[in-house]
């Protein structure tokens, strides 16, 4: 009996690789969620977000089919929208978020250099949107919302060996969460574009609700 060439790195001993790392480009659509407008808005465009995640983790030490790794997350994405609201004002949002927290992955099956992983991570969210707003007139306001919460993330993602010894190529989806939430304001408004400061209304409003990503990236184990 003679195993097939070439053989694993290390052989006849297991695989000394305990640590990756990962670095993904990510595209999906916008979240529906805006500045609470005190005009009828008549028209609405949403971008779609795009972003950069970064992850890092280690194989579980009591796991010897080296299946199970703990680590951490990193996000950051932009996307922008554009209203016209029923007196003919103009308004235009940057968004923007930046998240970090812990995940655990699990590599549900694999064979000749690939590998499916499902994933779940709960994240700390930094969100921002800058809300600028121009009448007919050309007199324009600008604010900034933000805010923190916390939002689950599932992903599952699809690796296979490279050319490149120790290197993957990865592409998959994520679906991240979000509970209701609002995004305030620290500077009052010097116009009547916005609604009462001192109100709930006066921000931007985030419903219970979920979006999805597409990525793909490279991870690099050692």
């Amino acid at each position: 009996y003679r195993i097939a060439e070439p053989l694993p790195d290390n052989y006849p001993f297991g695989s000394l690789k305990t640590s990756r790392a990962s670095l993904s480009f990510q595209v999906g659509p916008d979240l529906k969620s805006n500045y609470n407008y005190n005009r009828v808005l008549t028209e609405e465009n949403y971008s779609n977000r795009y972003g950069l995640q970064i992850g890092y983790g280690r194989k579980a030490n009591w796991d010897d089919e080296n299946r199970f790794y703990f680590g951490g997350l990193f996000h950051a994405w932009t996307s922008a929208a554009s209203f016209t609201l029923f007196d003919d004002r103009k308004a235009t949002e940057s968004r923007s978020q930046l998240a970090i927290g812990p995940y655990i992955s699990y590599g549900s099956w694999r064979g000749n250099g690939k590998q499916l992983t499902i994933q779940g991570a709960l994240l700390v969210n930094y969100t921002r949107n800058i809300v600028k707003q121009e009448d007919v007139s050309a007199f324009q306001e600008e604010r900034i919302f933000k805010g923190f919460s916390l939002s689950p993330k599932i992903s599952s993602f699809f690796q296979m060996e490279t050319n490149t010894p120790d290197v993957d190529f990865i592409a998959g989806m994520d679906v991240q969460f979000y509970l209701p939430q609002t995004l305030k304001s620290s500077t009052e408004p010097e116009t009547d574009f916005w609604s009462d400061f001192n109100s709930s209304t006066d921000s931007v409003s985030i419903p219970f609700s979920a979006h999805w990503s597409l990525f793909i990236g490279i991870q690099t184990n050692y």
